[in-house]
């Protein structure tokens, strides 16, 4: 899975998790079935190498017995909302529980930052009335590579477990 996939995971299994209706944007049946939605989507995302070239040093795993060099990357994400709602009220409630949601319960990987808001408007297409705004967060990405092989694994969210 992509970076760019896990952050809009985690993004989508958050706003779930605290009782709103998430989905990812431009999906064929997407959130917009619903009378109120919030679509969720990565505008932009920008990633370095962390650390010295990308290397952050050592990490002694118990369960393998093993070290493991870690690489690390971090960036920025631009994340993309959009509330759905009938009402244009509707719109900046979705938003605020959106807003209240990602700040508090993100993974260790995604520090939230500014939120810009932008007017709402009447969307023809869907008959309800939408809201955009924009999260900024700084991401983190590790990678582990195991001492006998060297081989370098992916780039994994930093917080969230491997599944």
């Amino acid at each position: 899975m992509s970076a760019a996939e896990q952050i809009l995971s985690e993004v989508l299994r958050c706003l779930s998790a605290c009782g709103l209706p998430a989905a990812e944007a431009y999906r064929p049946r997407g959130p917009l079935e619903r009378r109120e939605a919030v679509a969720a989507s990565i505008q932009r995302l920008q990633s370095r190498p962390a650390g010295l070239d990308g290397y952050l040093g050592q990490r002694y795993e118990a369960e393998t017995a093993a070290w493991r060099e870690l690489y690390g990357r971090r960036g920025e994400v631009w994340i993309a909302l959009e509330a759905y709602a009938p009402r244009a009220s509707g719109c900046e409630a979705l938003l605020e529980r959106a807003h209240d949601a990602l700040t508090a319960g993100l993974a260790a990987g995604l520090r939230p930052g500014e939120m810009e808001w932008e007017a709402v408007c009447w969307d023809a297409e869907t008959g309800m009335f939408r809201r955009r705004a924009i999260l900024r967060c700084e991401v983190f990405l590790v990678a582990a590579a195991p001492e006998e092989s060297g081989e370098l694994l992916d780039f994994r969210l930093k917080g969230v477990p491997e599944s």
